[in-house]
């Protein structure tokens, strides 16, 4: 990543989707500029959350993963994943081709953007299943699986709530953690 990093810049590709754009990513910097910023909220609340100090990190030359991190003295590599609401993505896009204000403030696409319990959990695994099928196929192992978030209403309550006496089941399950960053 670059020493500067410029916030309009960011800001502008993150606001390109009308949502959700924690990885809107444009060129390899934007990229590694998204990761290393997810990457670090992370880092974040593991420190704030779990008391675990992430002592060092170093990003990997060939992804996945994308980076390795240190905890106790031990390596562990790192995968990054972005959940967002993909049918309501698209119904975005679609709407601003034909000029048509479609958001997940007000109206049709208000209703679109809501998350319940069944929904977020199938949503969930399948992304788990998607990122773990990939790693195998491509006989990599990954010890930490962080997925971010940045949907609207999507609450950390919520989750806590859906996630309580339930995980992630995912069909094949090559990580050793999975970490749910919601920005």
């Amino acid at each position: 990543m670059t020493e500067e990093f410029d916030v309009n810049a960011w800001m502008v590709r993150v606001n390109s989707r009308g949502v959700s754009g924690l990885f809107t990513d444009k060129t390899p910097d934007d990229k590694q500029s998204s990761e290393y910023l997810q990457l670090s909220c992370w880092m974040d609340g593991m420190r704030e959350s779990f008391e675990v100090d992430v002592a060092e990190h170093r990003a990997v030359a060939k992804d996945p993963p994308d980076f390795e991190v240190r905890i106790d003295d031990h390596w562990s590599s790192v995968e990054l994943t972005e959940f967002v609401n993909g049918p309501f993505l698209k119904k975005v896009a679609m709407h601003r081709r034909i000029r048509i204000n479609y958001n997940a403030y007000h109206g049709e696409g208000f209703v679109d953007a809501q998350w319940n319990k069944a929904k977020f959990l199938e949503h969930l695994n399948e992304l788990i299943d998607k990122k773990a099928e990939r790693l195998i196929n491509q006989s990599i192992s990954v010890d930490i699986l962080v997925v971010a978030t940045a949907e609207p209403w999507l609450y950390r309550t919520n989750v806590q709530e859906w996630l309580s006496g339930e995980y992630p089941k995912s069909k094949i399950d090559p990580f050793n953690k999975v970490y749910i960053v919601m920005g």
